[in-house]
């Protein structure tokens, strides 16, 4: 706890960053299926990543160094968390919901015929 390390500087510069993008990638999950069980249990297990962050910042203040290292530790669980869920999500749930139309998808279907669309419908179809 008191001593750094190469390991430590690593984590705590990793940390913020990735934290930030993982709950970015929960809100397009949250965006595209929202009423998916899978993505109830990423925003909950995400508030338990938090709070075991919290909870061990806690436990470093008052130099708790067994309750810091079990709540440290219990951050660095939430990938494994993660791991699980797409399992479960994928494997066992199904097919997912049809979310909102891509962009891409929707102004594809709005414009009209290009060339090069009609040549590779022509040559697919020999």
């Amino acid at each position: 706890m008191t001593e750094d390390s190469i390991w430590h500087a690593i984590d705590r510069s990793a940390a913020f960053p990735m934290t930030v993008l993982e709950l970015l990638k929960i809100l397009c999950i949250i965006w595209h299926q929202p009423r998916r069980l899978g993505t109830v249990a990423y925003v909950v297990s995400f508030a338990g990543a938090v709070f075991s962050f919290l909870k061990s910042q806690d436990a470093q203040d008052r130099v708790d160094p067994q309750e810091f290292v079990f709540w440290h530790n219990m951050w660095h669980l939430y990938p494994l968390a993660c791991i699980f869920i797409t399992y479960c999500d994928r494997n066992l749930m199904g097919e997912p919901e049809a979310g909102p139309a891509p962009i891409d998808l929707v102004r594809k279907s709005a414009r009209p015929k290009l060339l090069s669309d009609v040549v590779m419908e022509h040559t697919n179809s020999a």
